[in-house]
Formats: structure tokens, sequence, C-alpha cells
């Protein structure tokens, strides 16, 4: 009995077991079968499997303790000769067959639960596997997407950098032309000006219109009492106001200096005592682009107001004897007649300016009956334009700008003076009241060799610039701001100005060119020009001929042959070439402005390197175009 209690108790903890895992089995197939709970299965998919083996071990465990209670039954049946009555006993039997069934029903329910869960972990790991394999391909479709994706938008990133480049291109390509359209906009807003100066000129002009004409009347009123008829006769006569002297000869304590480096010191003294300061190679050049008027026939002072512009021509003068007259030039000048003057057909007299006085004072050739009251002819003169580019200067100095290159072709006599000379009266032939013929000569003005134009211009906006057909007849000397500023200079004093400089004096310190002297000068010039038409922007005969005559009219007694050409040829680039390139883009152009520098880097002048580093500095000068302002003078004398 003590076997079958045993046994019972076994059978009842097995079927609990295998009640409890069916219970397990049902609840993790109905989690199993939801698949928005997969956390809560994959969760109790773990639980099973613990109770899995807790069963198998429990399994483990029954088999082990049947072995025991078979061995303890059989030894107790042996022992106590029970195994008969056992078997008598078919009920018991039946009982334990029972069991026997049931717990093989129960085991091979178990089994089958077993299958059930192990196909549904199959299943589930199938789905999984397929789920894997469909994260996998997605996966693997993404990175194709994405490298696809990412290589579209590289090369769109190329074209749009390339497309970036070519707009900056076109944009650094535009900058010349929005350059140009601001100089336009800036010159269309000085012709507003203009035209409103223009406007009061006009009224102005009305008014002068208005009371010639009642002058007119009035002479016409007096002709007709004088019962004076037919034409006028246009009479030399008409034309005495032009010999009305400007200057005299003045006779000084101080005698005219003959030799040529005694005369720049006594300008340089005159200078001192007069407190101006100037550095000696702005002074060089100065004297040297006068001596070569005759190749640029004018000398033009740039620069800010205030810097000495005016006093250099006027002090030089004085120290040198030479007779200085300042013209002050009006904004509406716009005609040679604002130089020389016109005839006025009311008063019939010419109005001569005094610079048309002084040209006719100071010229050597006039009729032989027409003569000025004081002849000049021996001496030098100075004209000075002063702020020139107030007006147009290619309209008022029309007459000189091309005339007086016709100076060079040697001696002025009577038979060849007259393409460079302006006419003013054509002459006249005729009778006079006794009936004998009369001629009377033609009288022409024109700037003999003798006469040294001089201007000064200020660079604001109220002025006009240089056009390159005025550069290329000048020598452009840039006045920049003074290193230190100074008090007031005393005025020059009366009596100190020499006796006056005979022309035949200045004419024997021009030197002129002996060919072949310059060869290294020249190849630099011409490798420089070289350069330049890679600007489109070179230069011609007349600049090169008018650079060698400063080269040899350069006059500096401190410095040795070599030295001089050099520092004379840095001068000529300056004032005639760089000012060429004047709004030239420095990135688009970088490359040819860096052979510039290697040029100008073999000439080892200061002040002409320090002026093109700064003038192409892309940093200092923000607008990126080249900005040329001159050089300091004085940095020659660091």
């Amino acid at each position: 009995m003590e076997f079958v209690r045993q046994l019972g108790d076994s059978g009842l903890f097995a079927i609990t077991c295998v009640i409890a895992l069916l219970g397990f089995v049902a609840l993790f197939v109905w989690m199993l079968r939801d698949n928005r709970r997969a956390k809560a299965i994959e969760k109790t998919y773990g639980k099973l499997s613990a109770m899995q083996k807790e069963l198998a071990r429990l399994d483990t465990e029954a088999s082990s303790r049947r072995d025991e209670l078979a061995r303890n039954a059989l030894e107790y049946a042996e022992a106590v000769g029970l195994r008969d009555t056992f078997k008598r006993k078919p009920a018991l039997k039946a009982e334990l067959d029972a069991l026997n069934e049931g717990l093989a029903k129960g085991r091979q329910n178990l089994s089958d639960y077993k299958d059930e869960f192990a196909r549904l972990v199959a299943e589930k790991e199938s789905k999984l596997n397929r789920l894997d394999n469909d994260i996998a391909t997605k996966k693997n479709e993404w990175d194709r997407v994405i490298e696809t994706k990412k290589k579209e938008l590289e090369d769109a990133t190329k074209a749009k950098k390339k497309e970036l480049e070519s707009i900056e291109q076109k944009i650094r390509n535009a900058q010349p032309e929005l350059g140009k359209i601001a100089s336009l906009d800036a010159q269309i807003q000085e012709r507003k000006v203009r035209l409103d100066a223009l406007d009061g000129q006009i009224g102005e002009a009305q008014k002068r219109v208005a009371e010639v004409l009642s002058t007119i009347a009035k002479g016409l009123e007096r002709l007709e009492k004088m019962n004076l008829s037919g034409v006028q006769v246009l009479r030399q006569a008409a034309f005495e106001s032009i010999r009305e002297p400007v200057f005299s000869i003045v006779q000084s304590r101080l005698a005219a200096h003959r030799e040529e480096s005694a005369a720049l010191n006594a300008v340089k003294d005159h200078f001192a005592k007069t407190g101006f300061d100037i550095p000696n190679r702005l002074l060089a050049a100065f004297h040297a682009s006068l001596k070569t008027s005759d190749m640029a026939s004018l000398t033009v002072m740039a620069g800010v107001s205030g810097t000495g512009k005016s006093a250099l021509p006027k002090l030089y003068a004085e120290a040198m004897g030479i007779c200085f007259l300042p013209l002050a030039v009006e904004p509406r000048w716009d005609s040679p007649k604002d130089l020389l003057g016109f005839f006025n057909y009311a008063t019939n007299r010419y109005e001569p300016t005094p610079l048309a006085r002084a040209l006719f004072q100071f010229q050597h050739i006039r009729p032989d009956r027409f003569l000025p009251e004081t002849d000049m002819s021996e001496y030098m003169l100075m004209p000075l334009l002063d702020e020139m580019n107030l007006a147009r200067i290619e309209y008022y100095f029309s007459e000189f700008l091309s005339k007086l290159e016709l100076r060079r072709g040697g001696e002025l006599t009577a038979d060849n003076y007259a393409p460079i000379a302006l006419e003013i009266f054509a002459g006249w032939k005729g009778k006079d009241k006794l009936g004998r013929m009369i001629t009377e000569e033609a009288i022409r003005l024109f700037a003999d060799t003798n006469t040294l134009f001089v201007g000064t211009m200020n660079e604001d906006e109220t002025t006009q610039s240089l056009s390159d057909k005025v550069i290329d007849r000048a020598n452009v000397l840039y006045f920049g701001r003074p290193n230190q500023l100074k008090p007031v200079a005393a005025a020059s004093m009366p009596g100190e100005t020499r006796r006056l400089l005979p022309c035949s004096v200045w004419k024997s310190w021009v030197r002129p060119v002996k060919p072949g002297y310059f060869q290294d000068a020249e190849q630099t010039l011409s490798n420089l020009n070289k350069v330049l038409a890679e600007f489109n922007r070179p230069f011609a005969h007349r600049t090169f001929q008018a650079m060698l005559s400063y080269l040899a009219n350069y006059f500096d007694p401190e410095l040795d042959e070599n030295a001089r050409i050099r520092r004379a040829l840095a001068d000529q680039i300056g004032m005639r070439v760089m000012p060429k390139l004047r709004g030239l883009d420095l990135s688009q152009n970088a490359e040819t402005f860096e052979k510039v520098n290697g040029i100008i880097a073999g000439l080892n002048d200061i002040p002409l390197a320090r002026a093109f580093a700064r003038a192409s500095d892309r940093e200092e000068n923000r607008t990126g175009f080249f900005n040329w302002s001159g050089f300091d003078w004085h940095d020659s004398e660091e």
C-alpha cells in the first residue's frame, strides 16, 4: 500500500506538471497569434524555455523515483511474500495500468505540445529570418538609393560649382564694364552739374548778347549819322591792342646764371628762403620736363589741393629769370577764344587775353611794321594753366595740343612757322585815300620755342580727368600728400628775382637724343610695351621718343651716368606708362601685372616700386582695380 501511495503521489505530481505545462503552452499559443504583442511573446518564450527545462528535470527525477519505487516494491514484495497476493489483486493492477496509461497519454500530449511548440518556434524563427532578409534587402535597396542620391548630389554640386565659377568669371569680366558704367554715371552727374552751370551762363550770355545788340544798334545809329555806307574793311589797326605789353625788361641786382647746375642751385636756395619744401628729385623731374617741351608740350602737376603745385612753377620762374604768366582756368572755357581772345565787331577791335599779348611779345616772327611795344623774343615765357581740368582741356587748348608738336621740326622761320600759328588777321591789300597801294601783312599768334606751358590740376569731384590724348603729349607729375604739415611759407622778397634768362642759354641746356646711347633703356621700354600690349594699352612712337628725350635732358650732378638714366627712366614710367593702367582689374590681369612688377624691380628704383605696390595691392584698393596716384618723391631721400 505504501508503494501505491508513493506511486499515486508521483503520478499526481506528473499530471499536475503536465496540466501546468499545457496551460503555459495554451497561453504561449494565444500570445504568439497576436502580432501586436510580439514583445510579450518573446518574454513568454523565455519563460516557456525555462519551464521546459524544469519539466525535463522533473521528468528525469520522476523516472528516477519510479525506478527507485519499483526496486523498493520488488524488494518489499519479496520480503513479505506478497507477490502472489499482489498478482491476485487485479483491481490494483488495473488501477496501476490506468495510471501508466494516463501517464503515457500525458507524455504523448506533452510530446505533441513540444512538437507544436517547436513548430511555432520554427515558424516564428522563419518569420524572423524573412524579416531579417526583408530588412537586409531593404537596407541594400536604401544603400543603393542613398549611393545613387549621393552621386547625383555630388554631380549636382560639381555642376553648381562650375556654374558658380562661370558666374564669378563673368562678374570678374564685367568689372571693367561696371567701372565704365560707374565712370559714365559720374560723367553724367558732372554733365548735369555743367548743364546747371551752363543754364546760368546762358542767362548771363543772354544779358551780354542784349548788351552787345544794344551796342551794335547804337553803333549803327552812329554810322548812319556819319553818313557812312558800304561794308567795313578789316584793317591791321583794329588789332593794335595785341601790341600792348604784358612784361617789360626789368634789371635786377642778381644776374642770370648761365651754368645749368648753378641755376638749379639758385632755385633750391630760393625755395629754402621762401620756406617751400620740395624734394630734389621732383625739382629735377620738373626741370627735365620743361627742357623736353618740344616733345612733351605740356608739364602737368596733379594731386590734392594745397600741396604746392602752383608755387613750384612760380618760384622756379622767379629764381631762373623766366617770365611767369598765371592763367586761372574757368569751367565755362570751351574754345581757344577763352585763351587768346576774340574780335569785337561792335567796337571793331580785337580783344586779346594776357596770353595772346604775351605770345605776341615773345614770338620772334611778326609783321615788319606791326611789332609789340616791348620785344621779349630773346627771353623765356612760362604760362601757367591753373586748375586746368576745371574745363575740358581738349576744348580750349586744342589749338596748342596739335600745333606745339610741330615745333620739333627745327628752327622756325618766316617760311615754315605758319603751320603752328593761329591767324587772327588775314592781311589787307588796297589803296588809301590818296590812291597809293598799301599792303598790310597778316597777323599770326603762336607759341615759340621759348614758351614753356605748365598746368596744375586737382583730383576731386569738380574736375575733369585727363584723356590719353593729353597724357601722351604731357609729363604728369603727381603730388602726394605732404609728409609733414608746415606753417605758411614766407612770400618771395622783392628784388630777389634774377635778370631775365636768355632763350639762348636755355637752349644750350637742352640736349638731343644720341642714337644708340640709351640701348638698355630702349630695350626695357620695348619689353614693357610688349607687356602693355597684353593689357591692350601699349604706347606709340610719340611717347617713346618723348621718354628718350627726357632721359637725355635729365640733369642731376649728384648721380653718375647709369644712376641718372635709371632714375629718369623710372620717372617716365611713372609719369607716362602707369596712368595708362588705371582701372584695370587686378585679379583678372594678375599674371600681366606680375610681369610689369618684374620689369620695375629690374630698375631698382624704390619710389616707383613702392608706388606700383600700393596701386596694385588688392587689399588696399578695395575696388579691385589698379589705382595709380604717382609716387612719393621723398622716398628717394631716405
